[in-house]
């Protein structure tokens, strides 16, 4: 199960990597965004809901979870300029400020 993960995302990083021959296309709005990063993790058979998007240094973050549990998922970073986008795996997420100290 876990290998068969592991071949997921090393598919869609090959997908992302390659392209699809669309080119580049700026990607200016959240729901975009969500649509980019649904379109990466489902073209590498992933299923998964999207839990929150946001902008962060010119770039998209969208952060999705596995429907199973709300610990794990993925963060897909969207590049605005051209819609490029890169995949990471998590855990668990902490969403908020830092903690107090």
């Amino acid at each position: 199960m876990v290998l068969s993960r592991q071949a997921a995302l090393l598919l869609a990083a090959l997908v992302c990597a390659c392209g699809r021959g669309e080119g580049p296309s700026p990607v200016r709005t959240p729901m975009k965004a969500a649509e980019a990063a649904q379109r990466t993790l489902r073209s590498a058979g992933l299923d998964e809901s999207v839990v929150d998007v946001r902008r962060q240094d010119g770039d998209w973050l969208v952060i999705t979870r596995w429907k199973e549990t709300s610990l794990a998922g993925h963060l897909v970073t969207v590049d605005a300029a051209t819609g490029r986008t890169k995949v990471e795996r998590y855990r668990s997420v902490e969403i908020g400020g830092p903690p107090k100290s």
